[in-house]
């Protein structure tokens, strides 16, 4: 059947039931029209071929087979029946123009397929697809009212552009949208609505091409099985520069934001409504960690609060992230997801991605320690984390660090705090946030004051003299010394003498048997626990010391010459009285002259002179010999 003129009229109730049957044009170079002048146009089971336009004007069509149509199909009676008497239009419509209904659609189980470029989903009256597919080369558009589908809508790899109206799909079924690349873009008020009746994810596949093109899904999954409508709009803009006409979407500054959140996305954000049901739902919202132009690396959701404080709020839910959970979906798309999210059943409202600040790094360390201890401070590291350790200066001083740790010494101070913040590198180069402060706080136990004192057998009788000693601390092999603690805060005693010689008295006594400079340390021990050292040195030398006058009256006290020496190798002492006779004279370094003669009677008060020939075990000259042999020469005082 080929139309010869511009139009073929349908008289009466034309029934086609086999073969196929083509609709076309001749040579007058115009669209053919297939139009029905108020009859009936049934296909049952036949392949229709229209190589132009359907007008179903003032009658039926019923399609129970294939219509093919290469230009548009405009309704303005009845396509399909409600079943009493005539059935639903179950067949499949392939149209490659407009798809126009402006009265009654009843679609039974039957496609429509819109298989050409840019395709209008139009007309005065909503069409209640049962199964809608997107072909072709372009994008379909939503015009002059809202759509429906009551089983599938197929997106293929095609836009589906709503406009400022809603693309309804009214089957409860998880899989009631299927999609390659496909997705669904509004402006103004238009969204994509879903019908829920399970706790399961459902998806929301919507995108964009004004400005950044962008996929961004959103999945939405109900707390409960009850009925639930909800229905998302993607706003592919700066919510405070908002170019897409909606002038109460403006000013929604993402600069302004609850304290806990880091920042929130700039580039794009949803509006998102519940307008049947009461459940609260897990809120799934995307973005791409690849794609530059997403700038962020988020773990939170935010919501625009216009009643309190006119800012994002993060939305407080524990953070969980994943990568896509749709097996159809191609890209590596990341979703933030806040569990249990109360969306208003009033007006849309505005949701985007936020990144948080971080939270305070958990350290690990010593909460109670010594003053003047050395003690270190890690976290668990966070392997794009940097970290900044501090300290108050009055408290201690941190020594050295590394990228995990801190080492610190505690002043004597009754408590510290150390602290941490963290810095996390986002993705893409975006400003990061350090985090909040993460402060370990410890007791901090007063130390001891160790100090301690000498007392000398021989005080020095001469500092910076020439008898042996130089300082006032020389002491010669021998010589005791006594050691006296003056510490504070303190309950035990430890003492090193540096020559292998240790003492946990509290005023020990020592002497040193070989030449040298010995450091000698004392640790002090509070009743905490806590040392502190002290140190003092003492020079053990070589030399001798002699005396000018004793008083050998029985007394105790200066009643013997002696003459003092350390490290001496050859000794000679001779006494003589004045008129040069010798009465006293010894070779042992160790004995003294009691003032007795060799003939032991007591010699008598006066002055004496003496000879001294003497050698040091070093080699080295004695000072009092000023460099000459090893002679000396001097006089005694004897005092009765």
């Amino acid at each position: 059947m080929i139309v010869k003129s511009f139009t073929k009229a349908i008289k009466g109730i034309s029934l086609i039931t086999a073969g196929v049957f083509s609709f076309s044009i001749t040579a007058d170079a115009q669209v053919a029209l297939l139009t029905n002048d108020g009859a009936m146009f049934y296909v049952n089971g036949a392949t229709v071929l229209v190589d132009g336009h359907v007008d179903n004007q003032a009658g039926t069509l019923v399609n129970l087979g294939i219509v093919d149509i290469n230009g548009n199909i405009v309704n303005d009676a009845q396509i399909g029946g409600n079943g009493s008497p005539l059935p639903g239009s179950n067949g499949l419509f392939r149209v490659a123009g407009d798809w126009r209904n402006n009265n009654l659609f009843f679609a039974g189980t039957g496609r429509v397929l819109l298989d050409g470029g840019v395709q209008g989903i139009t007309g005065i009256a909503p069409s209640y697809f049962y199964d809608l597919e997107l072909a072709g080369t372009d994008r379909k558009e939503i015009q002059f009212t809202d759509q429906f589908v009551t089983n599938t809508l197929i997106l293929n790899d095609r836009e589906l552009w709503t406009d400022q109206y809603t693309m309804h799909v009214e089957n409860t079924n998880a899989g009631a949208i299927t999609r390659t690349t496909g997705f669904v873009s509004s402006l103004e008020a238009g969204s994509l609505s879903r019908k829920t009746l399970s706790s399961t994810p459902y998806l929301f596949p919507v995108g964009s091409t004004q400005n950044t093109p962008r996929y961004r899904p959103v999945f939405i999954e109900p707390t409960t099985s009850f009925p639930n409508t909800f229905t998302v709009r993607l706003v592919n803009a700066n919510p405070i520069t908002d170019d897409q006409f909606d002038p109460t979407d403006y000013a929604k500054d993402p600069l302004l934001h609850d304290p806990t959140v880091c920042y929130v996305n700039d580039n794009y954000w949803y509006k998102i409504n519940h307008p049947e049901g009461t459940d609260n739902a897990d809120l799934s919202l995307s973005y791409d960690a690849a794609f530059t132009d997403d700038q962020g690396a988020y773990n939170a959701i935010a919501q625009w609060d216009s009643i309190t404080d006119n800012r994002w709020e993060n939305l407080g839910f524990p953070n969980t992230n994943y990568l896509t959970a749709d097996p159809n979906d191609p890209t590596t798309l990341t979703f933030v997801k806040r569990n249990a999210v109360t969306i208003n059943n009033t007006l849309p409202e505005p949701y985007t991605l936020a990144y948080l600040i971080p939270p305070a790094p958990e350290q690990f360390g010593d909460s109670i320690i010594c003053a003047d201890v050395q003690t270190t401070y890690s976290i668990i590291p966070n392997t794009n984390g940097t970290y900044e350790f501090f300290v108050d200066s009055t408290e201690g001083t941190i020594i050295s660090t590394t990228a995990t740790s801190a080492t610190v010494i505690w002043n004597d101070v009754p408590f510290g705090t150390i602290n941490v913040i963290e810095t996390i590198d986002n993705q893409n180069g975006y400003v990061a946030c350090p985090s909040l402060v993460g402060s370990f706080l410890v007791d901090i136990l007063s130390l001891p004051d160790a100090i301690f004192g000498t007392t000398y057998e021989y005080p020095n009788p001469n500092p910076n003299g020439t008898y042996g000693y130089n300082n006032p601390d020389d002491v010669f092999i021998n010589d005791l010394i006594s050691f006296h603690d003056s510490s504070t805060n303190t309950v035990s005693w430890f003492w090193d003498f540096n020559d292998g010689v240790n003492s946990v008295n509290q005023n020990p006594y020592h002497t040193y048997s070989d030449l040298g400079t010995y450091n000698v340390m004392m640790v002090a021990t509070s009743p905490d626990g806590c040392l502190d050292t002290a140190y003092k040195t003492i020079n053990v030398v070589e030399g001798l010391i002699v005396p000018n006058v004793f008083t050998p009256n029985g007394d105790g006290y200066n009643d013997v010459f002696k003459i003092r020496n350390s490290a001496v190798s050859e000794f000679t002492f001779r006494v003589f009285n004045r008129w040069g006779t010798q009465i006293y004279e010894t070779t042992a370094p160790e004995i003294a002259w009691d003032g007795k003669t060799t003939a032991g009677s007591a010699a008598p008060a006066g002055t004496y002179f003496y000879t001294l020939d003497a050698k040091l075990e070093s080699g080295n000259d004695i000072a009092i010999f000023q460099d000459k042999d090893t002679l000396e020469k001097g006089h005694i005082t004897l005092i009765r």
